[in-house]
């Protein structure tokens, strides 16, 4: 184009007239400067879009386009600034600091998939996953819709050498889309939906060790559901030694601590259904040391509330089997614990309180009645 146009201005027998040369300058200089954009260099890119505008003549429709062009132009020139602190919150995975400076970079180029890829990064981290999987999705079509452009423009050996490269980075860069998409399915518990995602980026780097781990974890998560999923079923049904043997088959054959917690306090109810309360004592002191032991070590994953529910549950079902056993000091004390958790939860209920109200006045009444009658005699 650069050649076109300096042929336009200074050879003279080209059998054009004012208005032709007019027009064919002007359409160089638009493809210039959107060459220019392509590269980066957003001064030449403005200054040729401004001598465009001034060949147009009187094409209201086409000035008001050219305009919002510049304007557009100019936005991402001063867009370099805010894209630097952007990444610098991410880096510093100050992620809610940089969602809303991501939010404006892509307001000003919509179609770029790093910064999409990034924001997916930051909404993930801070739990958000369908705006994660919504920013990896479309990263991935843009990704997608470009992916026969450069391989049709290598014309020679160096720039092929350079596409080859390219392409290389775009499958770096699926794969760390499909491995953002993958967390936040896992993130919603669709585990079939991450595995897929998974095993796609595994695909493109199939030694990866962080992906290969991921891909096991979930996996495995997949097996928990359905073992969870079965001994839930049979115990519904009653089937209490069925259930009791799933949810045993569950704790041997899937290596998830932090799933375990709530495995043993079901297998406790199993235990307490069939009245081995000394078993159901042991499953529920298991689980709630192996919470605390996770917690000292920061491997606990459960979520505060879900954690919450698990150890209050956990001693009411301890507090029954021992007053069962007739050990009511001990349940009472289990009791008045499980108490003190369900009034600490966010989502803690009126009636769930209210209940172990009652079931707390009940031991209560019937340690005083023990005594009285042990005084009595």
């Amino acid at each position: 184009t650069s050649t076109a146009i300096e042929i336009i201005n200074t050879v003279e027998d080209l059998e054009l007239t004012a208005a032709q040369k007019k027009a064919c300058l002007m359409k160089c200089f638009v493809k210039r400067a959107t060459a220019y954009v392509d590269l980066g260099q957003l001064d030449d890119a403005l200054a040729d879009f401004g001598k465009a505008r001034e060949g147009m003549g009187k094409n209201p429709a086409l000035e008001s386009k050219m305009m919002r062009i510049c304007q557009w132009i100019s936005k991402r020139k001063d867009s370099k600034e805010l894209r630097a602190e952007a990444a610098q919150h991410h880096t510093d995975q100050d992620y809610k600091q940089a969602v809303p400076l991501f939010d404006t970079l892509i307001g000003i180029e919509p179609l770029d998939p790093l910064l999409r890829v990034k924001r997916s990064e930051c909404y993930l981290r801070t739990g958000h996953a369908a705006k994660c999987m919504w920013d990896a999705t479309f990263a991935l079509s843009i990704l997608d819709d470009n992916s026969d452009k450069d391989l049709s423009q290598a014309d020679d050996g160096q720039s092929l050498q350079a596409t080859i490269q390219a392409a290389k980075e775009k499958q770096r860069l699926r794969s760390r889309i499909l491995s953002l998409r993958a967390g936040a399915y896992a993130l919603v518990k669709d585990y079939a939906k991450a595995l897929r995602d998974y095993q796609a980026a595994l695909e493109l780097f199939p030694t990866h060790p962080e992906l290969q781990k991921a891909t096991d974890h979930v996996s495995l998560l997949i097996q928990a559901k359905k073992y969870a999923n079965r001994s839930t079923s049979l115990f519904s049904k009653r089937q209490y030694y069925k259930a009791r043997g799933v949810l045993t088959t569950f704790l041997n054959k899937i290596p998830l601590p932090h799933l375990h917690v709530g495995v043993l306090c079901n297998r406790a109810a199993c235990y307490l259904a069939t009245r081995q309360y000394g078993k159901c004592i042991q499953d529920c002191s298991r689980g709630l040391q192996l919470y605390e032991v996770m917690s000292e070590h920061k491997a606990n994953r459960l979520n505060e509330e879900q954690a919450l529910e698990w150890l209050r549950t956990l001693h009411v079902r301890r507090g029954t089997a021992f007053c069962w056993q007739g050990s009511l000091e001990k349940g009472l004390d289990d009791y008045e614990k499980a108490m003190k958790l369900e009034k600490s939860r966010v989502e803690g209920s009126s009636e769930s309180i209210r209940l172990l109200g009652e079931d707390i006045a009940k031991i209560r009444d019937s340690l005083e009645k023990s005594a009285s009658a042990i005084s009595t005699s």
